[in-house]
């Protein structure tokens, strides 16, 4: 801010000189014709002011289903679940490619939602910024419709390249997600895409300077939990960390393995579980997190090292977000992919990195969703497209140009009918009228509607209001 205030400083300065020439001459033409320079002036070096440092050319979105934030040591969980250790002078000159180590430089969300429990609804809304409902996405499988305008589609219309890599079965082909992506890659799991996508770095032409849409979708955290060493880094060893033996009790010999055919099991209630069982699988899965922080540190060495001769790893903006949460027996035992509107099913992680241009407080409280992420690298590369139901969260971030932000509860639908809204302190789910209260450091508990007819009547009249928002007459409903 102090620069841009001095250049503007500096002009105004030499205009006025200008100015008082002009005046002494007593020339009437000149001084309309310096009045509409300094004018012209003064709106470019207001352009010029508007964000600070060197502006993004690139855009790496990295999405993760069943990532909740409360499992990673990034957003404050005890087990060091999204760090690594690295030299310790790495940090400070910004070459930590941990989660740990890239939400450190950015700007996390501690609140944000996702808008479906369901990977294909929740992806949906994050690469066009409208709610499920809106585009017709609510189960995996339905098809967004061609008319819908992707993220990729926008940065394709402005000339980027546009690629993308995805583990597990969604995105899937022809359900319209990966619209506007010149190249689609697929594998297996986490680590081979990210081999994948290494592979592809490797062979790319980064010289021509052509601005890169790369996306990144990793699945491996869900069920089953398998986390098993990473395969050999390039041109190195192979990986030696036991990831299933991370956070694991080594004495315990119970029947929660956590592989597929536990997973199997699982619907037919096969498998009862306590206590230590329900332990273990914990362990399991932040060992499948710890391995996935991994497999993406790599990724993320290798695309600085790789672009280190174009500044590529400067130039690029990190948006990170997860997809949807993963149940972890709060209710009724039950692990694995959401299946409802909890807390521990729609909460998200998100972060937005790019030391060189981002501006404002570091952990943000709003109330955000998934929806807000396409018009906020929108607005961020001043490309056209649809606003959506989201709200840009450079409004949020960005100190250096004050603007409001839209203070809104977040919205999430399961099926029609089937709602819940999140304000800072409460959930609300219609219509079984399930009320939690989310205040203070971890806390999450059932609240009875009938104790609290107030909170509930005003949480109905905030779910109301949002619906009426996003869907056409939904309020009437």
């Amino acid at each position: 801010m102090t620069r841009g205030s001095s250049r503007t400083d500096r002009a105004v300065t030499r205009g006025s000189s200008r100015t008082d020439r002009a005046l002494t001459r007593g020339s009437s033409r000149p001084r309309r014709t310096l009045v509409a320079g300094l004018a012209l002036l003064a709106a470019a070096c207001a352009r010029e002011v508007d964000r600070p440092g060197v502006p993004p050319r690139h855009v790496l979105l990295v999405t993760v289903s069943s990532l909740r934030p409360d499992h990673m040591s990034a957003f404050g969980y005890f087990r060091p679940t999204t760090v690594w250790e690295t030299d310790p002078g790495a940090r400070p000159l910004g070459e930590g490619k941990a989660l740990d180590d890239l939400a450190a430089e950015g700007v996390l969300f501690a609140r944000a939602f996702a808008p479906s429990p369901r990977t294909g609804a929740s992806l949906a809304a994050l690469l066009t910024g409208r709610f499920p409902e809106r585009t017709g996405v609510l189960a995996d499988g339905d098809v967004l419709p061609a008319d819908a305008e992707t993220l990729a589609e926008s940065f394709s219309d402005a000339g980027f390249r546009t690629v993308a890599f995805a583990s597990g079965d969604l995105p899937a082909e022809g359900d319209g997600l990966l619209q506007g992506f010149g190249e689609v890659h697929r594998a297996a799991g986490d680590v081979a895409t990210m081999q994948a996508a290494i592979d592809w770095l490797e062979e790319a032409d980064l010289g021509d300077w052509r601005p890169l849409l790369l996306w990144l979708h990793l699945s491996d955290p869900g069920l089953p939990y398998e986390p098993t060493p990473l395969g050999p880094r390039p041109g190195g060893e192979p990986g030696k960390v036991p990831y299933d033996q991370l956070f694991t009790d080594p004495g315990y010999a119970g029947p929660a393995t956590g592989g597929a055919e536990f997973q199997a099991a699982l619907p037919a209630g096969g498998v009862p579980l306590d206590d230590a069982d329900r332990e273990h699988l914990v362990a399991l899965y932040d060992g499948e997190i710890a391995r996935t922080n991994n497999a993406l540190r790599r990724f993320l060495a290798y695309y600085q090292e790789h672009g280190e001769a174009i500044g590529l790893w400067e130039d690029t903006v990190i948006a990170f977000a997860g997809v949807h949460g993963e149940r972890l027996g709060e209710v009724g035992g039950a692990f694995g992919p959401p299946d409802g509107l909890r807390e521990e099913e729609l909460r998200v992680p998100l972060f937005l990195r790019h030391p060189n241009s981002m501006t404002g407080q570091r952990i943000l409280d709003d109330v955000v969703d998934l929806c807000d992420l396409a018009p906020t690298l929108r607005e961020w590369f001043g490309l056209g497209g649809p606003r959506g139901d989201g709200r840009s969260l450079l409004g949020a971030t960005d100190s250096f140009r004050p603007r409001p932000f839209e203070a809104r509860a977040a919205l999430a639908v399961r099926d029609p009918g089937e709602y819940a809204v999140r304000t800072p302190d409460w959930r609300w789910i219609h219509p079984v009228g399930e009320l939690f209260d989310c205040r203070g450091a971890g806390a999450y508990r059932a609240a009875r509607p009938a104790d609290d007819p107030a909170i509930a009547r005003r949480l109905q009249e905030v779910l109301d209001e949002r619906l009426a928002e996003v869907l056409p007459r939904a309020g009437e409903r």
